[in-house]
């Protein structure tokens, strides 16, 4: 007893079972919350039921008793039914309103996830991997929910042991003492198989994130793996990862079937040598044996129903833990000025701790702005200093990888220089306003992505309270009148990914809704690429009329915008150089010959 007790100690296993109750005690005040009536009510029925189902076992042995007197028996059997009956009563109330408590904690995990990466900065680690983000909101919150459904129960089977034992040792203490004594000793190796059991948990909480991101990239690139006739190979990396979750999950079942084969010999040699020693050395007649058999019995599926579910409980509290880490990851990365206090509820997603923005009505200014990626060793904008006029419109071009994008990114807001100024009519756009201009721009990217719901919510993300005739000016203005032909119009689903229209129709959908948007500040990042001839030139001729009324910057690398533009930016090596464009009053609005760069 002593090595086995030394051996328990030295593997570490109290600080891990400590470390394991404080996890599933941060769990249950999580998911607690505000709601602490609910929970106590839940605690208030399960003390009850476990207080009748107590009671009715002390009144078994007077209704087994042969002594008693035929009329005594049936007022006893009603007794008995009546307090077996409430209590399941009380437990179907218990598990009703955990339920209840469990499914509102799920979402209200996935409303906080989906808060704070909303409102993580643009481009952070945070949210690098959307498909890590996806798999937490969905598996990851799921489990948790359903560990705090677990925990609950733990907690309620842990509350019935007491109120067992005492009428156990109503019935009989020495008898009660003696099984209590070897269940535990039975139960004593089996801990270190539970330790085993919550490593391996753990790592398979990492692996079934991995396999998810894994599988979200393969389908999201699955025209790259056509093209590059790379099936096979995908498959057998798939098969790979499979393999590895599979071991992964075999030893974990080794490790659970081996603990629950021990607790079922465990708790049979003490109902053997409990029977043992009722019969033989307390004497005890067939009536009170027979109830407290039952009771013990019933002491024992009580203590073995609790060990099973802290080994459930210990398999998912490394998903809860893995959980938290992605939202601390994604407050660490709040982009708002003043971090506010972690709490269980979602953040608000428009803070009104937000500065107003300043209005671009005169110039958007760049001074001295540089900026490096994460982990990039090369700064890809070098003290750039430019001026944007306001209502004109600027195109910028350059070759790939110059940094177009991310001096787009910056003059929206979506990310920080590392160095230099940008100003709005002389006001810097600093963290703390940075949200609220953002309400002021407009963006087309190169790659148009539309929701899975109708043309007209995609169009309505841009100005809610827009008007019909308002959307339709903008479909006309972005050369998108084909929605007027589709049979459900403005009704019409999109698809994933707006999937069900070409690539075309969707850039189209996405300069509508940037026109829908009124900004001060468009940008357009390629958003004429997929237009045939005729749409470019009615699009280029809608900018041309909006430049009259918003800032628009467009990155481009086609000749019809550079005839439009005001100006021409090219940025290359870090660095901006300028020209005045066709499209300034005082040039010539011949248009550039294709491909050719805009600046000598």
């Amino acid at each position: 007893m002593r090595r086995l007790a030394a051996a328990w100690a030295g593997g570490g296993r109290p600080a891990a079972i400590r470390a394991q109750l404080r996890e599933a005690l941060a769990l249950l005040r999580d998911a607690i919350g505000d709601r602490r009536g609910r929970f106590g009510l839940i605690v208030a029925m399960a003390v009850a039921a476990a207080a009748l189902e107590g009671a009715a076992l002390v009144v078994l042995p007077a209704l087994l008793d042969p002594g008693r007197l035929a009329a005594e028996r049936p007022g006893l059997a009603a007794l008995y039914l009546l307090l077996v009956g409430l209590a399941a009563l009380l437990l179907y109330g218990q598990t009703v309103a955990s339920s209840a408590l469990t499914l509102d904690f799920g979402n209200r995990l996935r409303l906080r996830l989906h808060s704070d990466a909303l409102r993580a900065g643009w481009g952070t680690e945070a949210v690098r991997r959307p498909a890590d983000l996806v798999h937490a909101l969905t598996a990851e919150a799921g489990q948790s929910a359903f560990a705090t459904q677990i925990a609950i129960n733990l907690a309620a089977r842990l509350i019935h042991l007491p109120l067992l034992l005492a009428a156990t040792l109503a019935l009989s203490p020495g008898l009660a003492a003696v099984a209590v004594v070897l269940l535990a000793l039975a139960g004593l190796p089996m801990l270190p198989l539970a330790r085993r059991a919550a490593t391996l948990a753990a790592t398979m909480a990492r692996l079934a994130r991995q396999h998810h991101a894994e599988l979200a990239d393969a389908f999201a690139g699955l025209k790259v793996i056509k093209v590059l006739q790379a099936e096979a190979r995908r498959q057998e990396a798939l098969r790979a990862r499979l393999d590895e979750v599979r071991a992964a999950q075999l030893a974990q079942s080794r490790a659970l079937a081996t603990a629950k084969a021990g607790q079922r010999f465990a708790a049979a040699a003490a109902a053997a040598a409990g029977a043992v020693y009722g019969l033989s050395v307390l004497r005890l007649d067939a009536a009170a044996m027979l109830a407290l058999a039952l009771a013990l019995v019933r002491l024992a599926s009580t203590l073995a129903q609790a060990l099973d579910l802290w080994r459930q409980l210990g398999r998912l509290l490394p998903v809860y833990t893995q959980f938290r880490a992605s939202e601390a990851r994604c407050r660490a990365a709040r982009e708002t000025a003043s971090v506010e206090p972690v709490t269980s509820e979602p953040a608000t997603l428009n803070p009104t701790s937000t500065a107003p923005a300043p209005r671009l009505r005169q110039h958007l200014e760049l001074c001295g702005v540089a900026f490096t990626h994460p982990g990039g060793e090369a700064p890809v904008l070098r003290g750039v200093d430019l001026v944007l006029p306001a209502r004109s419109l600027t195109v910028l071009s350059g070759p790939s990888g110059a940094g177009k994008s991310t001096l787009a990114d910056l003059v929206m807001g979506l990310t920080a220089p590392e160095a230099g100024r940008i100003l709005i009519d002389g006001a810097p756009l600093d963290a703390a306003c940075r949200a609220g201009w953002r309400a002021r721009v407009a963006y087309v990217d190169q790659e148009p992505f539309l929701f899975h719901d109708t043309i007209r919510a995609n169009l309505l993300l841009a100005r809610p309270g827009a008007t019909e005739e308002e959307i339709h000016h903008a479909l006309d203005e972005a050369a998108a009148e084909f929605v007027r032909q589709l049979p459900q119009g403005l009704d019409t689903v999109v698809g994933e990914r707006g999937g069900r229209l070409s690539g075309g129709q969707r850039q189209r959908l996405m300069l509508a809704r940037a026109f829908l948007r009124r900004p001060d500040l468009l940008v357009l990042d390629e958003a004429t690429a997929a237009l045939d001839r005729d749409s470019e030139g009615r699009v280029v001729a809608s900018l041309r009329r909006l430049s009259r009324q918003t800032t628009i910057l467009a990155i481009a690398h086609r000749s019809a915008l550079f005839a439009a533009a005001d100006r021409i930016l090219h940025l290359e090596d870090g660095t901006v150089g300028l020209r005045a464009g066709p499209g300034a009053a005082l040039l010539d609005r011949s248009p550039l010959p294709p491909h050719e760069s805009p600046l000598p």
